[in-house]
């Protein structure tokens, strides 16, 4: 589970957990976005006027640090709750022994009283609410559907039964759960501009008929469709089922990004395309996995250093990430220069991120690989600023001062 869907469980879970939760809000940004911030998610509580501040994380390595740390930026001018904090929620996809009171503490010291729920805690919960933890195991439920179908040497579509002969032969272990989502499912087609008789080889069902049916809300789309069409085209599973959220959900990559970074090395991705706004200096990254299939990872840091304040200490540690990004995958990532309004397009989780970058404007893909030439040894870099402007200059002499 990556750091957005972790969010998304905890937002789901914590209201079922105690009633204080009810109104659990994730951060926003100026473009109404949600996205990273001091806090990952927030609570009011109407009577204390105070508020919930909700901690989550993924992260394995440095952990112990990454919860102090999380708890000290509560504290942040930036954080705009930091006054009328009165508990703190630490949310954690891993397992956190004796050291949890040394967070207790930390909280504590600001006058908050903290709330931890690790790994363990977490499983028992969701098990005690299965209308969530169904939808969140629904990719591996999958998966074992796959390997029984082939253990049995044929290809099974999710709304065939089995013959009487193989009913001994074959043992479900859960019940086939079917979604009114047609309309979504012709949508994501027609904006991928495919044929019915393409969309049925790119997800591997057995009749172009079968699929019009669920199109046209004739037939319901099984849960085993569903995911089908998520893993080619990378589409979000909550949004085919419910309508809710963004079609193309985003990740987040910190300043901790080197575990992200490895996740990602582990799926080879055929590419990666840096984009950056050339105006408020925010970073995005997209990964081509396979076929239609592109992750979207927003960074939770930007690169106007000379913006910043008291915390350029992390400058090194994004120069390292973003370097390692540039030599470990094989090939140099590709990049691209937005506006405003193209920066917007990409993070609104409505457009497919190779339509996206089939739109734009291709000068500037190099700009990510120029970037790294910190020290001026390329023969190209006395073009750097005419090509692509003082930021860029800016933000290598930053580099350049604080990276060793």
């Amino acid at each position: 589970m990556n750091g957005s869907e972790f969010e998304r469980f905890i937002r789901r879970l914590l209201p079922k957990v105690s009633y204080s939760y009810k109104n659990i809000k994730g951060t926003y940004n100026y473009k109404s976005k949600e996205t990273k911030g001091p806090v990952d998610l927030f609570s009011y509580q109407e009577e204390s006027n105070k508020y919930v501040a909700i901690v989550c994380t993924t992260q394995s390595s440095g952990l112990k640090a990454k919860i102090l740390s999380d708890i000290e930026s509560l504290t942040n001018e930036n954080c705009h709750i930091r006054n009328d904090i009165e508990h703190v929620v630490i949310c954690v996809s891993n397992i956190i022994k004796t050291e949890e009171i040394e967070y207790r503490n930390k909280c504590k010291n600001y006058g908050w009283t903290a709330e931890i729920y690790s790994l363990d805690s977490l499983v028992y919960l969701a098990n005690e609410h299965p209308d969530i933890s169904d939808d969140l195991c629904a990719e591996e439920i999958q998966e074992i559907s796959k390997r029984n179908v082939k253990q049995q040497g044929s290809t099974m579509i999710a709304d065939e039964k089995p013959h009487k002969n193989d009913t001994k032969e074959i043992e479900y272990t859960h019940k086939i759960r079917m979604y009114d989502c047609g309309n979504r499912i012709k949508e994501i087609r027609s904006n991928l501009d495919y044929s019915t008789s393409r969309f049925i080889e790119l997800i591997d069902i057995h009749s172009e008929k079968s699929l019009v049916t669920i199109e046209d809300r004739v037939q319901e789309a099984s849960t085993e469709v569903i995911n089908s069409i998520s893993n080619k085209t990378g589409v979000s599973v909550r949004w085919l089922k419910h309508g809710e959220g963004e079609k193309f959900e985003s990740d987040s990559i910190s300043t901790w990004g080197l575990d992200k970074l490895d996740v990602i090395k582990s799926w080879n991705p055929q590419s990666l395309y840096f984009l950056i706004n050339k105006e408020s200096m925010s970073l995005v990254m997209l990964a081509h996995l396979h076929d239609l299939n592109w992750k979207i990872f927003d960074f939770s840091f930007t690169l106007d250093f000379w913006d910043w304040w008291g915390d350029e200490k992390y400058i090194p540690e994004i120069y390292d990430l973003l370097n390692r990004f540039s030599k470990e995958f094989g090939q140099c990532p590709y990049g691209r220069i937005l506006s405003n309004e193209e920066y917007s397009e990409i993070t609104s989780g409505n457009i497919h991120p190779s339509l996206f970058l089939n739109k734009t404007n291709t000068f500037g893909m190099n700009w990510f690989d120029d970037l790294q030439d910190i020290h001026h040894k390329y023969p190209i870099s006395s073009n750097y600023e005419e090509w692509y402007g003082e930021w860029f200059i800016k933000i290598q002499s930053y580099f350049k001062k604080y990276s060793k």
